[in-house]
């Protein structure tokens, strides 16, 4: 349950370093004109590190299920007999 829990708490900091913009809009009223304010903060990671990481991300899972598949299913599949041709004689 522990690690259940730790693993949505790293998700979620993940996703929120990952969010590109975060926009707040105010509107300020005075006398009959509204005056619209606009905020935006950049992301701390810059997107092409983003794109990076993420790419190495899925190479490394990728080459992690290879490792383990092919531990759990190719190596347990037995030695089949291959067909080997009757020798001609002459």
């Amino acid at each position: 349950m522990y690690l259940l829990s730790r693993k949505i708490i790293l998700f979620v900091v993940i996703l929120l370093i990952s969010s590109e913009f975060a926009e707040a809009r105010r509107k300020i009223l005075k006398g009959r004109k509204t005056i619209n304010r606009s905020y935006f903060s950049q992301s701390i990671v810059p997107p092409w590190l983003l794109v990076l990481s993420i790419g190495i991300m899925q190479v490394a899972v990728g080459g992690i299920l290879y490792v383990v598949m092919k531990y759990c299913i190719l190596d347990k599949i037995p030695d089949q007999v291959h067909y080997v041709a009757a020798p001609v004689s002459p």
